[in-house]
């Protein structure tokens, strides 16, 4: 480099204020410089050459150039960040012995509540192992780690009742929260955009194929 070229970088690394270099090439030698300076805090580096691209052959440049810049120049502000917790806590929403499976297959990894829609024709295990409950879901929030759910008809199954499948008497307005929700009901689905919502896994409980896949991945 030329004595001239690198006296007038080693002024510019001295001046103090913060120093924009537009050119990436030179990066390495200007480090060497602010390092030399004690600047190596104040100077940052951006493409104009590659990013500049064409300009129209008697059209000015300067503007371009300049608007280039102004915009290395703009300090972005950082993206909100929101941390999400789960705490495990899985809702499984079905109908008989296919909702009571899937309840049990995910309680190995889980802590799951069974809500079903349908008690006719489940075979209650000799092991009560997954909370069972009997009720329709009125409404179902949020997303992952926080979703809000409302029952009606909510009737906790009777320990007793392992043969007879009884239910104690149902009320309606329940509230509760869980984290993760396995929807294998059929119908409207509970969860209005529910394709959007982390968290969220439905499959057609007619789908076996479907319903493994939503397990696996919950």
């Amino acid at each position: 480099m030329p004595g001239r070229h690198r006296d007038l970088r080693e002024g510019a690394c001295r001046g103090g204020a913060p120093l924009l270099v537009a050119c990436t090439q030179e990066a390495p030698l200007f480090r060497e410089i602010a390092q030399d300076t004690g600047a190596e805090n104040r100077v940052s580096f951006f493409n104009t050459r590659e990013r500049a691209g064409r300009t129209a052959r008697n059209q000015d440049p300067h503007a371009k150039i300049r608007a280039l810049i102004e915009e290395a120049t703009i300090e972005a502000e950082p993206t909100g960040l929101k941390t999400i917790e789960s705490s495990g806590l899985c809702l499984v929403y079905g109908a008989g012995q296919q909702a009571l499976d899937a309840a049990r297959m995910l309680n190995a990894r889980l802590s799951v509540t069974l809500l079903l829609s349908e008690t006719s024709d489940i075979v209650l295990p000799s092991m009560m192992d997954v909370a069972i409950y009997s009720d329709q879901i009125r409404a179902l929030s949020s997303s992952l780690g926080a979703f809000s759910v409302s029952v009606d008809a909510y009737a906790p199954i009777l320990p007793p009742s392992r043969a007879e499948q009884q239910f104690a008497m149902a009320r309606d307005g329940a509230k509760s929260d869980c984290a993760i929700v396995v929807d294998i009901s059929s119908g409207t689905p509970p969860l209005t955009g529910w394709e959007k919502r982390e968290g969220c896994f439905r499959a057609d409980p007619k789908d076996p194929t479907a319903v493994t896949r939503i397990l696996l991945e919950a």
